[in-house]
């Protein structure tokens, strides 16, 4: 049987023993055939001022890259810089563009610089696949 918990149900897990296979929580002792114990994850609290998009993803994975190398190597990490592009899609053919923490597309643009736009988001997305799949 698979079963998940919570920390909510049996409280926080104050140990593992994985030769005896058995979990200690704050309520009770667990004996387990297997377990797969995630701890609580703080993706969101380290990248918290960065969105969460494709572009700021692999930015931020380019930064750590360049921090593993360097540290690897013992050579110096270059400055880290992160960006983020997202393209919103309006309609079918149409989209606007928002850049690091300001909204590049402006009110009033015609549908040909919306189309322009949305042209550009698929080369962008073309690109970025490249980059992070090959």
């Amino acid at each position: 049987m698979i079963e998940w918990s919570s920390t909510g149900l049996l409280g926080a897990i104050k140990s593992v023993d994985p030769k005896k296979l058995t979990i200690e929580t704050q309520s009770e002792s667990l004996a387990v055939d297997a377990a797969c114990v995630i701890p609580a994850q703080r993706a969101g609290t380290i990248a918290s001022a960065m969105p969460k998009s494709a572009f700021s993803a692999n930015s931020q994975a380019k930064v750590a890259a360049s921090a593993i190398r360097a540290e690897l190597t013992d050579a110096t990490a270059s400055p880290a810089a992160c960006s983020n592009t997202c393209w919103s899609l309006i309609s079918a053919e149409n989209s606007v563009i928002e850049a690091v923490t300001k909204f590049m597309s402006q009110t009033g643009e015609d549908s040909a610089t919306w189309k322009t736009n949305f042209e550009d988001s698929g080369k962008w997305y073309a690109e970025i696949a490249a980059d992070m799949f090959g």
